[in-house]
């Protein structure tokens, strides 16, 4: 019984998910502030269906700390620079200070660690948030990447 009603939980959060963009437009946006572990597991589900786990996720004192690994073979560039489009999400949902990825590869090595001061750079922030997107470019000069 308690695997049918594990079933029909992940399927209404599949449906959720899936659906979310039709229920938001119903709801005034004054009420729409979902608590944070809500929005976290918006991007857990985002981040595991492009092949990544979120090993350990931090949010306090003013700084996010989230640990990604890769769960494919693939070891090329452009799967690590991947990493990098979970930056602005994980500020917009957590909007905390300190914003910080970790990365490692499918071998629970660690590649790669991604820091951020979201205030010292908030021009880049904040103005992406109004924009609707952040530039690569911009990302790029905003953050320190420490390769191991």
């Amino acid at each position: 019984m308690a695997k049918i009603q594990g079933v029909l939980k992940v399927a209404h959060h599949l449906f959720y998910l899936d659906n979310k963009h039709k229920y938001r437009s119903l709801i005034p946006h004054q009420r729409t502030q979902l608590r944070i572990e809500s929005r976290i597991l918006d991007i857990f589900s985002t981040i595991s269906s492009q092949g990544f786990h979120c090993v350990d996720c931090s949010i306090k004192n003013n700084k996010s700390t989230f640990i990604l690994k890769d769960l494919t073979n693939d070891q090329s560039k452009n799967r690590q620079m991947q990493i990098l489009n979970f930056l602005y999400p994980f500020w917009c949902n957590t909007r905390t200070k300190y914003l910080e990825i970790e990365f490692q590869n499918n071998e629970n090595k660690l590649i790669f660690v991604i820091k951020t001061d979201t205030e010292l750079n908030q021009n880049i922030f904040r103005e992406s948030l109004q924009i609707g997107e952040l530039k690569m470019k911009d990302l790029l000069d905003a953050i320190d990447i420490i390769f191991y």
